[in-house]
């Protein structure tokens, strides 16, 4: 029960995980680079290696990637194998982060131990040990999100914004708490607690002007009044403050935030 968001333009390529060695990849309105990354997937998924199954003989058959329709096709292999193939290739050079949320629970970095036991989940009991009450009663699974982000970057001074914020939204939703939800579609903003110093930090939409007035910059430091020049212009406002969500959750990635200078004052 993982479902796997990659780090494109729009939230447009999504995994999910059916059994240990089966994926759905599920696609919509691709970019320029996302098509590279799928035609890398689709040439992968054709090849008939010598020990093991092929992914899918027929893949290219199944996706248009020219199209701007939801498209769907299952692959026989581990979500873990075709996530890092298509991250490899949709932004090559960066430095990446995964991350993964159980249920209501927090943000963790995703580690291989963990990612094998979300592939092969554990059963939680056997019939001998079930009472009768709950023999045909099986445990729902948890589900769970995963996503791949890029480092934010220093990169100011600030740009002309564009209005468009289209599906990365829809992405980071799926890892915020009911309040910060709330707080999003409220103010555009949210309050995150650095996992590293324990700071209370407001990350706003590039976006939010009025907001912006009152912190200055996305990532704003409560705790400190402080803010940090530290973005990623290359895609949505909302997956950059998925991605700055992500850097503050995981142990050593706010120190990272923390340690970029502002262009402003090198100068």
């Amino acid at each position: 029960m993982l479902t796997w968001y990659l780090p494109s333009l729009y939230g447009d390529i999504r995994l999910e995980s059916l059994d240990k060695d089966k994926t759905k990849v599920t696609i919509y309105g691709l970019s320029p680079q996302e098509k590279v990354a799928m035609t890398a997937l689709i040439k992968k998924a054709e090849h008939q290696p010598v020990v093991g199954k092929c992914w899918h003989p027929l893949a290219s058959r199944h996706f248009d990637l020219d199209s701007i329709k939801e498209q769907s096709l299952e692959l026989e292999a581990p979500i873990s194998k075709v996530q890092k193939l298509l991250t490899q290739q949709l932004k090559p050079g960066r430095e990446q982060v995964s991350v993964v949320r159980f249920g209501g629970g927090k943000i963790q970095e995703m580690t291989e131990r963990m990612l094998e036991e979300t592939e092969s989940p554990k059963e939680t009991g056997s019939p001998s040990s079930l009472s009768p009450a709950s023999a045909d009663t099986k445990p729902k699974p948890e589900r769970a999100v995963a996503t791949t982000v890029a480092a934010p970057v220093l990169g100011c001074p600030a740009p002309d914004f564009e209005q468009a914020e289209v599906r990365a939204a829809d992405v980071m939703k799926a890892f915020l708490t009911p309040q910060q939800l709330a707080d999003f579609l409220k103010e555009q903003a949210f309050v995150a607690t650095g996992v590293d110093t324990g700071h209370a930090y407001i990350i706003t939409s590039r976006h939010a002007r009025s907001k912006l007035a009152q912190t200055t910059r996305s990532l704003y430091d409560l705790t400190e009044q402080m803010s940090y020049c530290v973005h990623d212009w290359e895609v949505p406002a909302a997956e950059e403050m998925l991605a700055l969500l992500v850097h503050l959750s995981v142990p050593g990635k706010e120190l990272y935030l923390r340690g970029i200078r502002d262009v402003d004052h090198l100068q």
